[in-house]
């Protein structure tokens, strides 16, 4: 994750700390203390201690800690096996790890270089390939 060129921790709000209000930004954060209010960033991580009460969005969240409300990301959410996410979840890749907790509804979008493309007509080698899948996943 969080895989941008140039991209580096540019804000830090610390477990002792609490802030009520909204934070914009284009760089990356990292939460481990309470924050009240709409997040707005290029990257997002929740650490262990982190607890999150409003909307989220950034290209990339990873959740090791808590958030009560809704989260979109253009690229990536990851849900640590510590993590607990209460809300609706709207992405492109969606991860959440064994252990994880998650309460909402989950939607995911392709991007446009990841449309399907049109595939041609199949052939008998693609048909008896498909109905090995097929027969195979029944067990």
């Amino acid at each position: 994750m969080f895989h941008k060129k140039n991209s580096s921790l540019e804000t830090f709000i610390s477990k002792d700390v609490t802030i009520k209000g909204e934070l914009i930004t284009d760089g990356i954060v990292r939460i481990d203390g309470n924050f009240e209010g709409n997040i707005r960033a290029d990257g997002l991580i929740i650490g262990k201690t982190g607890d999150i009460k409003g909307e989220v969005a950034a290209r990339e969240i990873m959740v090791d800690g808590n958030i009560e409300g809704n989260i979109s990301a253009q690229d990536t959410i990851e849900i640590k096996p510590d993590g607990k996410v209460q809300g609706d979840i709207q992405t492109v890749k969606l991860i959440i790890s064994e252990g994880a907790y998650f309460v909402g509804r989950s939607s995911m979008q392709r991007t446009q270089d990841t449309q399907p493309e049109q595939s041609e007509p199949e052939g008998p080698a693609e048909n008896q390939v498909k109905k090995l899948f097929k027969s195979i996943s029944i067990f």
